[in-house]
């Protein structure tokens, strides 16, 4: 987990997104890139990050190459930020991946951490 300034989010955003598109210029065949396990993962992360913006994430798909990853036969689904997710939002009461990194904004001295939901810190 990273916590950030809320006043941050920006420039959190800018630089998050030139440092991955720096090192994936391409994800449909970069070999660093790695698909999902299965198509049941895949559906899964799917309905989380759709659950994540039903409830009004703010979602930034990084694709520099701007790839249709929605081919069949595709496992691969393009890194993105989410921003203002709450612990209603499922993709934060699942631990959806090793690779998954959650930040929450603080303002002044009052900083919430997510809860620990089943089992798995945050």
């Amino acid at each position: 987990m990273c916590l950030v300034p809320r006043e941050a989010d920006a420039t959190l955003e800018q630089r998050l997104v030139a440092a991955a598109e720096r090192m994936l210029a391409d994800l449909l065949d970069n070999p660093d890139y790695s698909s999902i396990a299965n198509p049941a993962h895949q559906a899964r992360l799917q309905q989380m990050l759709a659950d994540a913006q039903r409830q009004g994430a703010r979602e930034v798909v990084i694709n520099p190459a701007r790839e249709a990853l929605d081919l069949p036969g595709c496992r691969k689904i393009a890194p993105r930020l989410l921003f203002d997710v709450t612990d209603a939002m499922s993709i934060m009461q699942e631990r959806s991946s090793d690779r998954s990194c959650r930040y929450c904004p603080t303002s002044g001295s009052r900083t919430r951490l997510p809860t620990s939901t089943h089992g798995h810190a945050r």
